[in-house]
């Protein structure tokens, strides 16, 4: 395995390399803790983030072993996690465009007013704190106050970062104020039809 990370093989020709280790019999553990990086780079560069590079790196080897009818918990590696169409989509635009993300963020907090840095502020905080009670917010104000200009700003740190966001309106006029944007119909999948009595307008 050193001697073939040392002739610069591809991350894809380690993987499959490894896999066959595995089925020779090379102990896993000690192969996985030393080359895990070699074999999952790629992932890790084209997905920007190292967790969800592992994850797809332990989907290859999974799906070689596979071919020879043994499971990757076989091996004492855990089992991939899967994702879904949907996740896999927002994360291959969140790579797409994360220039885009890292300019427009830098630009966007820069301009915000002194109001809206705190409400941010208190938001950006909150998301990633694991001992706050508030994980709901309720941005509101009277037209031209930059609501919609703090949650772009708001918005475009956490997908510089490769966070998921998912911007969410109650009509397709709303929606359309971000990049993104859709209804709840069109993202939960609610049926909407004329004679709906459920439907208060």
């Amino acid at each position: 395995m050193k001697e073939a990370v040392e002739s610069l093989r591809t991350p894809s020709q380690l993987r499959f390399l490894f896999t066959l280790l595995l089925l020779e019999g090379y102990p896993t553990i000690p192969l996985w803790e030393k080359f895990w990086c070699a074999l999952a780079i790629d992932h890790i560069i084209h997905l920007q983030d190292e967790d969800l590079g592992l994850q797809h790196t332990l989907g290859d080897i999974s799906n070689f072993l596979s071919l020879s009818r043994r499971k990757i918990s076989d091996f004492g590696l855990p089992n991939p996690i899967q994702q879904t169409r949907e996740v896999a989509d927002e994360f291959n635009f969140l790579h797409q465009y994360h220039a885009t993300f890292f300019e427009e963020s830098e630009h966007l907090v820069a301009l915000l007013n002194d109001e809206q840095s705190r409400i941010f502020d208190t938001i950006h905080r909150s998301i990633f704190s694991h001992d706050s009670d508030c994980t709901m917010f309720f941005i509101e104000g009277r037209p031209g106050r930059g609501k919609t200009f703090l949650i772009k700003a708001l918005t475009a740190v956490l997908r510089r970062d490769s966070h998921i966001v998912l911007i969410v309106g109650s009509s397709a006029l709303s929606a359309t104020a971000y990049q993104r944007g859709c209804t709840a119909h069109f993202l939960f999948g609610i049926p909407v039809t004329d004679d709906n009595t459920n439907l208060v307008l």
